[in-house]
């Protein structure tokens, strides 16, 4: 919580942020922060005291955006819109959000301008560092390559260089109008896209599920963990029993039809004569 009450990260630093002209959640918010600046800055000494600052890249990023400033009793997203400036998007800004990747003495840093999000991070320092690894393997991509950013959403929406897709609403807003030719084009584009949203979750998914970078790891010797196995057992199991049930069901159901034919139905041998 962002209070100087409870929160002692707040407490510690209120002095510095108490006369700023803003809301006292926004105020305890920069509190916080000021104790992770000093966090930096202590991290960035020792490296620095050690010799090993030029040989350390330091990446920084949040799992999630600031949902310590929603207010569960009024305006949920009033010191959130108070930080931005402006009203919230709750479909794609509130999830912005911010990636630092620093490495002291680094020369013409490049400047990336191109969409990404938090599944990039990983193939982007893989290639940074010169590992070699199967890209299907991961969900994003290298921030630094000359692909076409891309960010998908838990709700399945997305962000492109040439527009937005709101789940919620099943629209495209894209980023130039002119830039498709025509509606159907536009429409085209997005059920590409859909698909590629819709595979790299169901694929994400089923690694998680499997286990398959422990697979991966040593093929011959793999043993699917315990909790994996139970699942696998239980998802059987209840297939098993599904399937036996339809056919309980389809017996009992062929066996009502034949009880219930009247005689008056059943053909005679004169008619069939």
């Amino acid at each position: 919580e962002y209070d100087p009450e409870i929160n002692a990260m707040v407490a510690k630093n209120w002095h510095l942020v108490e006369d700023l002209p803003c809301s006292d959640m926004l105020k305890s918010y920069y509190a916080c922060n000021i104790e992770l600046d000093r966090a930096m800055q202590a991290l960035m000494f020792a490296l620095e005291e050690a010799g090993v600052a030029d040989r350390t890249v330091i990446t920084i990023t949040p799992d999630h955006y600031p949902y310590g400033l929603e207010d569960k009793t009024g305006d949920i997203y009033g010191a959130w819109e108070e930080l931005l400036g402006h009203e919230v998007d709750l479909e794609f800004e509130l999830y912005k959000s911010c990636f630092l990747l620093y490495c002291s003495g680094t020369k013409n840093p490049p400047v990336i301008d191109k969409v990404c999000y938090s599944a990039d991070i990983l193939p982007t320092l893989l290639n940074l560092f010169g590992f070699e690894y199967d890209s299907r393997l991961l969900a994003g991509s290298d921030i630094l390559s000359d692909s076409d950013g891309l960010v998908i959403l838990s709700n399945r929406a997305f962000i492109t260089p040439y527009g937005s897709y709101n789940a919620t609403e099943d629209e495209f807003i894209p980023s130039d109008p002119d830039y498709f030719s025509n509606e159907e084009e536009m429409e085209e584009y997005v059920e590409s896209m859909q698909a590629v949203v819709n595979n790299t979750l169901g694929i994400s998914a089923k690694i998680l599920e499997t286990d398959y970078y422990g697979y991966l790891k040593n093929p011959q010797e793999y043993t699917q963990p315990q909790e994996m196995r139970s699942v696998t057992v239980i998802i059987y199991s209840f297939c098993v029993v599904a399937v036996a049930v339809l056919i309980t069901v389809y017996v009992l159901y062929r066996r009502h039809q034949k009880k219930t034919v009247s005689p008056q139905d059943e053909p005679s041998d004169l008619q069939n004569v």
